[in-house]
């Protein structure tokens, strides 16, 4: 068996630092509907790192389509520019869904 170590995040918190650090979400980012997550649910990211905007590919799409403001189904990619951005470290990330 292996043993991981996360960060955990509650999906609101995520939402405030999404909100914060990423203009083009307008304020109005919220994981819940970006991800369709349900109730009593937890996702997890696995091996975050900083953005590699040096790749053409990551720079043109996952990136571009970042600061475009098109957040939805790209939560590791928002983590990966987040932590490119030094907000977050580098790690696993779990994103827990409750309310």
């Amino acid at each position: 068996m292996n043993k991981i170590t996360f960060n955990v995040f509650d999906y609101r918190e995520f939402d405030t630092l999404v909100n914060k650090h990423i203009p083009s979400a307008n304020g109005k980012y919220e994981f819940v509907d970006a991800e369709e997550a349900n109730n009593d649910s937890s996702y997890a990211y696995h091996n975050i790192k900083p953005m590699d905007i040096t790749n053409e590919f990551v720079k043109t799409y996952e990136l571009g389509e970042i600061l475009d403001g098109k957040l939805m189904n790209k939560i590791g990619a928002t983590l990966e520019y987040l932590c490119y951005l030094k907000v977050i470290e580098p790690g696993n990330y779990l994103i827990e869904v409750c309310w």
